[in-house]
């Protein structure tokens, strides 16, 4: 376990974590934010293609555990087309870490990343190749949302005790220097 914590951070986490996988929090209501969401709809990862909030949490009683990383990225970035280079590494973190751990042994391993797979991976396509009938065009980096299993990302990093503030696209700019994108294994 520690070695696949050790993992993420060589691969550039700003911080990594392993916990019970109970003390994750999944909530309707936070779901529920992804249909106001650019990729909603859009991708087999993102909602309503994805389990909804109460079945992810029927389902995380199947693990034991979880490993959450972040990675620290300027503020400024974080409601903006700039972002995309940043989730994009956490959706790669997130396949590679979720290989890592399969190949320790936990065979279910997930991971999930934050936000979309659609601009990040396939935003010259028209649509999501597997809502097509077809395959993914990137298995190898393109995880869930967290967002989508409405995982309480404020309520974790205070159990991690990592240091969060809420930004919105009305935030002021000198608000916060530092933002955090989180991603996870769960195993």
């Amino acid at each position: 376990m520690n070695r696949l914590r050790e993992r993420a951070l060589a691969l550039g986490a700003s911080a990594a974590e392993i916990l019970a996988a109970d003390r994750l929090s999944s909530e309707d209501d936070l779901a529920a934010f992804c249909t106001s969401c650019e990729g909603y709809g859009q991708t087999a990862n993102c909602p309503p293609q994805v389990m909804t909030a109460a079945q992810f949490r029927e389902r995380l009683r199947g693990f034991g555990q979880v490993l959450v990383f972040r990675i620290d990225v300027p503020a400024r970035v974080l409601m903006t087309d700039e972002r995309f280079p940043y989730s994009r590494q956490i959706h790669e973190m997130a396949a590679e870490l979720e290989r890592a751990a399969r190949a320790d042994g936990y065979a279910g391993a997930a991971g999930l990343a934050a936000g979309s797979c659609k601009p990040l991976f396939c935003g010259e396509f028209d649509g999501c190749a597997v809502l097509e009938g077809g395959t993914c065009r990137y298995p190898d980096g393109a995880r869930p949302s967290v967002s989508g299993f409405g995982i309480n990302v404020f309520r974790l990093c205070e159990v991690l005790g990592w240091e969060i503030r809420r930004m919105t696209r009305e935030s002021a700019p000198g608000d916060t220097e530092t933002g955090m994108l989180v991603g996870m294994v769960l195993f």
